[in-house]
């Protein structure tokens, strides 16, 4: 007679029993499985037994466990579509078991099975569905040697075995899934605590590191910790090309990757317009999606680091897969981001002291030379001399190079100090012989401007000296100035190439105008020596005046004043007839001309007519010998600023 609880036979009660307080007992569905099929087996003599169930996409099963089968047998009970014409998915369908209880029974309800598998049917099976409130879980199938004929009792017994293995499934997954979501939890909640630390650690960097690389990396560090599934990058700015360049990336991202993260993407751009963060919870965001390398990655930040207001670096964070941006992530991104510009702004103000101090020594060490020299030359009022040992002291502070000073002549450059040997006889020979002065750029440009003019590469095509310039490498040009007024060109050639730096500015700025200075007190000190010596000449001129009557001896006596105050050449003349013939000269007087003076001039000549007409003294600045009709003079045309200016009187 049949149990009354379970409706099972007092022979299958105790292994109903046996199965019912093992599944009581399991926590896993391995557990679960073995609990359901030994007993099984056991109470109805089965050769073995298998469980399939449903996977997680509902579309196919899986041989989730097994009993009896030797290792290595195959079976007809393989994993398959959901949907495939076999036993165990059927029974989902019809919701009802299949018995097959003689040899050939199974073939013939399902010809091709043996063929689709490779394997041989057993003699009899039972499969019976798996379900939960109406939901399918799987089939479970037991496989018999011999012919078996099903009780009723024996069915009775499978289906409740069924139902309990149903049970303990629900409740062994539903385990799981608490075991999980805590173990999860905990897994945040550890992440959390490290990402944390990290972070505190970080921000104890930001206010003591001053290695802004570092930072970076341990910035990187935080990131990943809070999302192990972000790839990182920093990029800066190369402002000569005009593009952002990735410098620091995180381990898990190729250096090729790295491009597809930057400054091609729209984002970026808006990011580089705005000035703030920008957040995109999709890659598909970006146009540039398509992008191979781009596809791996969902959402995306790029993250602006400014001083000053202006735009120094990017923080970019892409992630691969989906992952929607929540107020706690943008918060940590921020907070990383604020102690990034923190360090970078401390960075780039230390970097600035740096360069200061840097720029101020350079200055001091330039005025320190100059002082020297001023000490040195206290008495020297020879510009070139000045000039010459300026050119030493620079070219003592630089490397290998030379240093030269030009004046424009007429339509030349000529070199009027040099020191230093330029590496090229050819070369200095075209400098010896004078530069065209409209061509040579590097000279008219600083000449024209006021400027002073750096090139870190010199470009062969600005002066048109080629190839007599190939070892040049670098060059600073430098207008002159005395009183306000340019008076050349100080040019400095170095024999490789050199990125000239704030600091080697201010040193050769600071040179300049230092030689500026002493080229002043120079020109003063000349000035008030002139000023000086003809006033002593004068007095004795006047002594000569108040004791002595021969009009010959006072007019030597004014040669010799104006020549040696003023440089200049001196005639005297006197009226013999129609004619003016020169009566007195300065020892230094062309014989040429002085032949033709002695000779004697007419009244019309221009200067002595001009004279005798306006009754005082004729100053011209402009001499002209062929207009004058004293062609014998033609070496004493001048321009104004020149002493061999004519005066009649």
């Amino acid at each position: 007679m049949p149990d009354a609880a379970s409706g099972a036979s007092p022979a299958l009660t105790p292994h109903l029993q046996q199965s019912v307080q093992a599944l009581a007992a399991a926590r896993t569905e391995v557990e679960v499985l073995d609990a359901t099929l030994r007993p099984a087996i056991k109470a109805l003599g089965a050769l073995a037994g298998t469980v399939l169930l449903i996977d997680e996409d509902a579309q196919s099963l899986r041989m989730a466990g097994h009993v009896g089968y030797d290792p290595g047998t195959l079976t007809i009970w393989q994993d398959g579509p959901l949907d495939d014409p076999v036993p165990a998915a059927d029974v989902l369908r019809t919701r009802q078991a299949r018995y097959f209880e003689h040899a050939g029974a199974l073939k013939a309800a399902y010809p091709e099975l043996e063929a689709r598998t490779g394997a041989v049917a057993a003699v009899a099976s039972a499969v019976l569905p798996l379900f939960l409130d109406g939901r399918p879980l799987g089939s479970l199938v037991l496989d018999f040697k011999e012919p078996h004929v099903f009780t009723p009792e024996e069915r009775m017994f499978l289906r409740t075995l069924a139902t309990h293995c149903t049970l303990a499934l629900d409740r062994a997954g539903t385990l799981q899934r608490v075991t999980q979501r805590l173990e999860a939890r905990d897994r945040i909640r550890e992440e959390e605590v490290r990402t944390h630390e990290a972070f505190i650690a970080f921000t104890e960097a930001v206010g003591s590191e001053l290695d802004l690389p570092t930072l970076v990396r341990q910035a990187i560090v935080v990131l990943q910790r809070r999302f192990p599934e972000a790839s990182v990058g920093y990029y800066e700015e190369d402002r000569q090309r005009g593009v952002w360049n990735a410098r620091i990336w995180s381990d898990d991202v190729d250096p090729a990757t790295v491009v597809v993260l930057s400054a091609d993407l729209p984002m970026f751009a808006q990011m580089l317009q705005r000035r703030q963060p920008v957040f995109a919870n999709t890659w598909n965001d970006e146009p540039a999606a398509h992008d191979v390398a781009a596809q791996a990655y969902g959402a995306i930040v790029h993250y602006p680091l400014t001083v000053n207001e202006e735009l120094h670096a990017v923080l970019s964070i892409a992630f691969r897969g989906h992952h929607p941006w929540t107020e706690a992530d943008r918060a940590l991104v921020r907070g990383v981001g604020l102690g990034l510009n923190v360090a970078l702004e401390r960075t780039h103000t230390a970097r600035q002291l740096m360069l200061q101090n840097a720029e101020l020594q350079a200055r001091t060490q330039a005025l320190a030379a100059f002082a020297d020299l001023t000490r040195d030359l206290a008495l020297t009022t020879d510009p070139l001399l000045l000039i010459r040992r300026a050119q030493e002291i620079v070219m003592s502070m630089l490397a290998d190079g030379a240093a030269l000073y030009y004046v424009p002549e007429g339509d030349r450059w000529q070199n009027h100090s040099q020191h230093g040997d330029l590496h090229s006889p050819a070369l200095q020979a075209v400098v010896d012989a004078g530069l065209s002065l409209n061509e040579t750029k590097n000279l008219l440009t600083p000449w024209t401007t006021g400027q002073p003019h750096f090139q870190n590469v010199y470009d062969q095509t600005t002066d048109q000296l080629a190839p007599n310039v190939e070892h040049i490498g670098a060059t600073a040009t430098l207008p002159l100035r005395v009183g306000g007024s340019m008076i050349g060109v100080l040019a400095f050639v170095l024999f490789h190439q050199r990125a000239w730096s704030s600091v080697d500015r201010v040193l050769l700025e600071t040179a300049v105008q230092s030689l500026e200075l002493a080229l002043d007190r120079a020109a003063k000190t000349r000035k008030l020596e002139e000023e000086r010596v003809a006033l002593q000449a004068f007095m004795r001129f006047t002594e000569v005046v108040g004791s002595d009557t021969d009009v010959q001896v006072l007019v030597r006596q004014a040669i010799t004043l104006l020549e040696e105050t003023r440089s200049v050449d001196v005639t005297y003349f006197e009226r013999d007839g129609e004619l003016f013939k020169v009566r007195s000269w300065n020892p230094a007087l062309p014989p040429e001309l002085l032949v033709r003076l002695q000779t004697g001039l007419p009244h019309s000549q221009p200067g002595l007519a001009r004279a005798r007409q306006e009754r005082q003294a004729v100053f011209e600045d402009h001499w002209d010998a062929a207009e004058r009709g004293i062609p014998e003079g033609g070496s004493m045309a001048c321009s104004p600023s020149s002493h061999s200016s004519r005066v009649w009187r």
